[in-house]
């Protein structure tokens, strides 16, 4: 419908053809075709859910007719209510969606603001509207544009990276000769530095981590190993081929055909559980089922092509903050169906039990006993700052909550072991326990982009390696790589790999001494001075970083229960009576807010799976001096919370977040207060601070 077509009801046919096509027109290029790009950027979540092609080309077709449909279905209902406003309301869309293009196009090929962006947009908006009114010709332009949706839709589905992501790769078993044949149990973790395990001494933490501890008694400790990449899809692959990362490569079989999979295939039986990649192919690990099946599953994609969308199409830029990423599955079921899936081996044919487990991975919501801290559908707290910790404040408490979660890693790794033994097969299991890669909690630095200042954080791992038989411990500190397990593995079961890998396995002379190298390049998420390589190559640091590395303590010395909770100058007064160091003195914040409210403590479980209490966040009125706060509860101090100013706040105002040990609840009624921290930490005072509802 164009300039000078009389409003009406609806129809003629030929009329709604032309009103369609140029909505149709309009929404491929302000929606379908940013969405297939901001899709195609984002494959993970594709991966996430076991995408099969027809659940894509469903989405696809999702993406490209329902909002051109929408939208011609609200211009009719407006055409039947107020016949004349129908031309006006056609225009209006068509207007949207001119705004909308102009808005994403802008913010791709500029560096403006949100402000800036929304008045031009608003404009182009403003000027598509009155064209589509007034103009028959930019109908007819509108009208062509249809034709590129075959065309955008071709190249989604048949030529991007999300085709790849989707299609199953046919690789076949290597057939390689393995001379000795034992079960592998092979534990991939995630985001664990090794500087969160150790005890001060170079030892594994044994009061916080009985589990590691007992397998680094019982295991070869290969304390000098760093990673190759700081994030998952380039660091997981490199694990299990034995490959340094490449450049586009997605964590994938038809990407990586060669692989501890294929290796090991055919001769085992595959009891593989890879939560955000695809590295064993669908001919080897036949029995994979897809999350997108069903009716279910495809709505759960389509809310996060929606939201992927949504945010790329705002006119503010993408900062990862403190949310919780959508498309990362909770981690204690994974756990849970792992230790499930192990079962006896048969004779004759080994098993490969492998798990790549998003732990102690964010979001930290666990305790050390497994239950969560974060309450149902809430999306703050649990997600760390990527591009960059503000304050000291905000790091100390996110590395509390990620020191508590690796108490449950150190619990799954427990179960794990115990399944295994309860079925006779621990000892003579050859067993692998690494971690993609590590994350520092540093003020002013990127969590996951190293720097020389984090790399000690985010370059060494752990990895133990208990061969079949094993019953001593062995520390080794030869410098090795997460590319150096797949021929670790390969020479612990006695065979050859029958592919070129750039790791080697741990045997004979340790490897020259080399400087760790890492995979970090420009676009990874990264303040604007992080330093990087271009693609395909790589940063390297300096070997002697090591010793720093080994000094590190995880968590201060305390009870257990309170240890991870001990973090900032003020460490030891945690798990204390609150009540020796309170002072009333003046000019502390006037009022606190809970996220929970303080009513949430008056009936608490704490043997629930949930207890949605111990992390909060919130505001504090006039928070003056003020960055750190004690919570205590029942008169014990739980926990403390950091504060930073609000930019702008006229009012002096702050926001904080806090980890709170969950020891001190009892069940039913429980007190909470909040006390505002001063004075030198050897002497420290205790102001109240009230909390408000």
């Amino acid at each position: 419908m164009t300039g000078g077509t009389e409003g009406r009801r609806i129809g003629p046919w030929r009329r709604e053809v032309r009103a369609g096509a140029e909505l149709l027109g309009a929404c491929t290029l302000a929606i379908a075709q940013p969405a297939f790009g901001t899709l195609s950027r984002n494959v993970g979540t594709l991966i996430v859910r076991d995408t099969t092609l027809p659940a894509l080309i469903g989405l696809a077709l999702l993406i490209a007719l329902v909002p051109p449909t929408l939208a011609w279905a609200a211009e009719v209902l407006i055409g039947l209510v107020v016949p004349r406003a129908r031309r006006f309301a056609h225009a209006l869309l068509l207007g949207a969606a001119g705004g909308l293009f102009a808005l994403q196009l802008l913010k791709t090929l500029t560096g403006l603001g949100p402000t800036p962006l929304v008045v031009i947009a608003a404009v182009a908006a403003l000027a598509v509207a009155v064209l589509a009114a007034r103009t028959v010709a930019f109908g007819t332009l509108l009208r062509f544009a249809t034709i590129a949706l075959p065309v955008f839709l071709v190249q989604f589905l048949l030529l991007s990276p999300a085709n790849r992501a989707v299609t199953g790769a046919e690789v076949s078993a290597s057939g390689a000769r393995i001379g000795n044949p034992a079960r592998v149990l092979m534990v991939v973790l995630d985001e664990l530095p090794l500087a969160s395990i150790l005890d001060g001494s170079g030892g594994v933490d044994a009061d916080l981590y009985p589990n590691l501890a007992a397998l680094a008694r019982t295991s070869t400790w290969y304390r000098n190993t760093t990673t190759v990449a700081p994030d998952t899809e380039k660091a997981v692959p490199a694990v299990v081929t034995g490959r340094y990362p490449a450049v586009d490569l997605l964590p994938i079989a038809a990407d990586h055909p060669d692989s501890l999979f294929r290796l090991l295939g055919g001769r085992y039986r595959m009891n593989v559980h890879e939560p955000v990649e695809r590295l064993c192919p669908d001919t080897i690990c036949t029995t994979r089922t897809t999350s997108s099946s069903g009716l279910r599953g495809f709505l759960s994609l389509a809310r996060e092509a929606w939201s992927l969308y949504t945010t790329a199409a705002a006119p503010e830029r993408f900062q990862t903050t403190y949310e919780e990423l959508a498309d990362i599955p909770p981690a204690r079921p994974a756990a849970e169906d792992f230790v499930a899936s192990l079962e006896p081996s048969a004779p004759g044919e080994p098993v490969l039990d492998y798990v790549h487990i998003l732990l102690p991975h964010q979001p930290w919501r666990y305790l050390a006993t497994f239950q969560e801290a974060v309450p149902r559908g809430d999306r703050l707290f649990a997600r760390s700052n990527l591009i960059e910790w503000k304050s000291e404040g905000t790091g100390a408490v996110a590395r509390s909550k990620h020191l508590t979660q690796v108490r449950a890693t150190d619990a799954f790794l427990g179960r794990v072991r115990d399944r295994l033994e309860a079925m006779g097969e621990w000892d003579d299991t050859l067993v692998v326990v690494t971690a993609d890669h590590g994350i520092t909690f540093a003020a002013g630095e990127a969590g996951r982009t190293a720097s020389r200042a984090t790399a000690p954080d985010i370059l060494w791992t752990p990895l133990f390696v208990k061969r079949p038989g094993q019953r001593a411990g062995v520390v080794d500190d030869r410098r090795m790589e997460t590319i150096d397990v797949l021929p670790t593995i390969a020479s612990a079961l006695d065979t050859e790999i029958p592919w070129s890998v750039d790791g080697v396995p741990p045997t004979g002379a340790p490897r020259s001494s080399v400087p760790p190298r890492l995979y970090q390049w420009d676009g990874q998420l990264q303040p604007d001075d992080a330093e990087t390589a271009p693609e395909g190559e790589y940063l390297s640091y300096d070997e002697d970083r090591f010793a720093e590395v080994i000094g590190a303590r995880a968590a201060p010395a305390g009870p257990t229960e309170y240890r991870t909770y001990r973090v900032g100058p003020y460490a030891s007064l945690v798990g204390e009576p609150a009540a020796p160091f309170v002072r009333d003195l003046p000019g502390g914040p006037s009022e606190l807010y809970l996220r929970t409210g303080s009513p949430a403590f008056a009936a608490v479980d704490p043997t629930a799976p949930r207890i949605p209490v111990l992390w909060q966040r919130g505001y504090v009125q006039q928070l003056g001096d003020t960055r750190v706060i004690a919570f205590g509860i029942n008169g014990i101090v739980a926990g403390f919370g950091f504060a930073d100013p609000q930019p702008g706040s006229t009012n002096d105002l702050g926001y904080y977040f806090a980890a709170l040990a969950p020891t001190p609840l009892r069940p039913g009624a429980n007190t909470i207060t909040a006390y505002a921290v001063r004075g030198d930490p050897s002497a420290p005072v205790l102001d109240p601070v009230r909390i408000g509802n």
